[in-house]
């Protein structure tokens, strides 16, 4: 499994209308229902300068399915305004290949995966 991430600075103000965007296009739900894709998160820095889109894939081809994804081209057009640097379709950002995971069992002691 690999995660990746996508390191988005926020101009002045666009932090609160960066996750409606988000919502509108429903872009997490959209990436999530690719083949592959285990899950994916928006986060905002408290500050508001900047925000990171995650999602974990199940392999490097799975992502770039994403990549090639019409809407994903679509929805970094109309982030343009948010955003001191725009997004295009062409940006992938980091991906990292997961190693080791630890869950939460609800309080119990929970055991580690390991992703091979």
């Amino acid at each position: 499994m690999i995660r990746t991430f996508i390191d988005l600075p926020l101009a002045e103000g666009g932090a609160e209308h960066l996750l409606p965007l988000f919502r509108r296009f429903r872009v997490l739900e959209v990436c999530v229902s690719q083949q592959g894709c285990r899950s994916a998160e928006l986060a905002i820095a408290e500050d508001g300068s900047r925000a990171v889109a995650t999602a974990i894939w199940a392999d490097h081809d799975a992502y770039s399915r994403w990549l090639d994804h019409p809407d994903r081209a679509r929805f970094g057009g109309a982030t343009a305004d948010l955003l001191d640097t725009p997004v295009s379709g062409g940006v992938t950002g980091a991906r990292v290949r997961i190693a080791h995971v630890a869950r939460s069992s609800g309080g119990k002691t929970g055991r580690g995966e390991e992703s091979r």
